[in-house]
């Protein structure tokens, strides 16, 4: 598994990748990182290419502003997928990263 970190909006932000195929992008919960996805990582690898960043704030990712709604969050992983040039992919949000995913694809619920 390759750790990197890439800066975005001003932030440090982290990740982990494996794998290669289609392209799965993971969006942890809250109070949590992308390590609690690790051994879904192994797995998912097989047939994907797992990406699992850390939210702003989590992990290993820096927090120099303040958040203060899931729309900067969304903000945040838009940036990331422009920055990695992901095209075509899957998104998994579990929790507080499950509100992310429906911000960013605009859900109201």
């Amino acid at each position: 598994m390759k750790c990197r970190t890439i800066e975005i909006n001003g932030e440090e932000i982290f990740y982990r990748e494996k794998g290669t195929g289609p392209i799965l992008l993971l969006i942890h919960g809250n109070i949590s990182s992308s390590i609690f996805f690790t051994e879904m990582i192994e797995e998912l690898s097989k047939e994907y290419r797992v990406i699992a960043p850390d939210l702003r704030g989590y992990g290993n990712s820096s927090y120099n502003k303040k958040i203060n709604s899931i729309s900067e969050f969304a903000d945040d992983i838009r940036e990331f997928v422009i920055e990695l040039d992901l095209k075509e992919f899957y998104i998994l949000g579990w929790s507080l990263g499950g509100g992310i995913v429906m911000e960013l694809w605009g859900i109201k619920t």
